[in-house]
């Protein structure tokens, strides 16, 4: 089965031959290597690129397990370029190539880095790698490289793609997409017992390994309940106290809130969960604390609470996150201030909240939900916060209606949830 990823397969094809290692990055499964191995191989293919001028190297494959040694990879790369002509080198996980030694030394110059940096001085080499962790490849690999690495971060399936995929009614596949999410994988099973023994194996056999062998942690149980605790509060503010009085029941241990935000860095390292900063409307002001944080993929979550019933508004507020996550979008969640506060510069109290404050420059949007609002009164309260932002940038509530998008006469735009999942210019207009 074959999922079009346009939105990540248009950012490669525009970054060809732009001097620049071409660096995709997001969760195990998500489906990188389907998109740079099959769908931009088909693409140079339609180019007219022989197929001996495309070098794939997929590092977790253990039949490559040789080329994890960087010297060995770069010895392979280099016997496979016979001419001048343009060669495109593909290296799939590449964290892969970096040795438990490296690992352990974060002050050692890794050899991968030295593969990538060579391979940047032939000018008939276009290099394109992959990887599920985001510090080592967005952050440790972009700063090496100043400036000649283009990151391109990819999510599972959005709405828009798995209903494009699956069709039907839209209710009932977002009905479906709310239990099981978009990891691709989950697409080609057939029973719902399989696609929930996949999505619960994810975590334990896949995710937790990879966080442990890198960051070699030995208490996996707080890793484990930290998981859980994250999934189980979806959409609500981390509270290190409540989070670290978990880790006392169920582990019977003692941690600190630097312990603890460091498991919950790895977590985000490793593209499993998205934090979402306070920002405090009026006063410009930005604050680490408290944060929201949301999960990658919300079958992914199910699966981690054994697909406990929730409120599907909780569900809706990770998916859209989410959505607007990979449309690009730098997404927090605002207050308003009492005017009083604001003007005294005493900064605190919350007299409203927006869900979300989307910043896509030039322009800001303010996005408030509305799917559980059954009365005038419920919907009055949710816009008001909308209204007291102290500024005039477009105003959105979202509401679980059909009717087309229309504008009210404050000027807020109410529009339904299928229509802010499925319509990528609704934000533009």
């Amino acid at each position: 089965m074959q999922i079009p990823r346009d939105r990540y397969l248009k950012k490669l094809i525009h970054g060809i031959d732009n001097g620049m290692i071409k660096i995709v990055t997001g969760i195990r499964g998500c489906g990188k290597s389907h998109l740079v191995f099959k769908l931009f191989v088909e693409h140079l293919r339609s180019i007219g690129t022989p197929d001996d001028h495309i070098i794939s190297i997929a590092l977790d494959d253990e039949r490559n397990r040789g080329f994890r040694d960087s010297g060995m990879l770069m010895d392979h790369i280099l016997s496979r370029i016979t001419d001048s002509e343009k060669y495109y080198v593909l290296i799939d996980e590449i964290p892969m190539a970096v040795s438990k030694a490296e690992m352990r030394n974060k002050d050692a110059y890794l050899g991968i880095y030295g593969v990538l940096n060579k391979l940047l001085r032939y000018d008939n080499v276009d290099t394109y790698v992959t990887g599920s962790n985001s510090k080592f490849i967005s952050k440790d690999v972009r700063t090496e490289f100043r400036g000649r690495g283009d990151v391109i971060e990819m999510h599972p399936l959005s709405f828009g793609e798995y209903y494009n995929h699956v069709g039907g009614n839209k209710a009932s596949a977002f009905d479906r997409y709310c239990i099981f999410g978009g990891m691709p994988a989950v697409l080609d099973l057939e029973s719902d017992n399989k696609k929930k023994k996949y999505l619960s194996s994810c975590f334990g056999e896949v995710y937790f390994k990879d966080i442990a062998d890198y960051y070699s942690i030995r208490r996996m149980d707080i890793l484990e309940q930290l998981t859980d605790a994250l999934c189980s509060s979806l959409g609500t503010f981390a509270d290190f106290n409540d989070l670290s009085a978990a880790v006392r029941y169920f582990c019977g241990t003692n941690c600190s809130d630097k312990i603890i935000g460091a498991y919950l860095d790895h977590l985000n390292d490793f593209n499993l969960f998205h934090w979402q900063k306070r920002s405090v409307l009026k006063y410009r002001g930005y604050f680490e604390p408290p944060v929201k944080y949301y999960c990658e993929d919300i079958g992914l979550c199910n699966a981690r609470i054994r697909f406990s019933r929730r409120k599907k508004s909780i569900l809706v507020e990770n998916i859209i996150f989410n959505e607007l996550v990979a449309r690009e979008y730098s997404v927090n969640f605002g207050v308003v201030e009492p005017p009083e506060d604001a003007k005294n510069g005493n900064h605190g109290r919350e007299t409203g909240g927006i869900d979300f404050v989307v910043d896509a420059w030039p322009l800001r949007y303010y996005i408030q939900l509305a799917l559980d609002a059954t009365t005038s009164d419920e919907l009055e309260q949710r816009i008001r916060p909308l209204l007291a932002t102290g500024d005039f940038f477009p105003r959105m509530i979202v509401t679980d209606t059909t009717m087309r998008p229309f504008y009210d006469d404050l000027g807020i735009k109410h529009a339904g949830l299928y229509d802010l999942l499925l319509d990528d210019s609704l934000l533009k207009e």
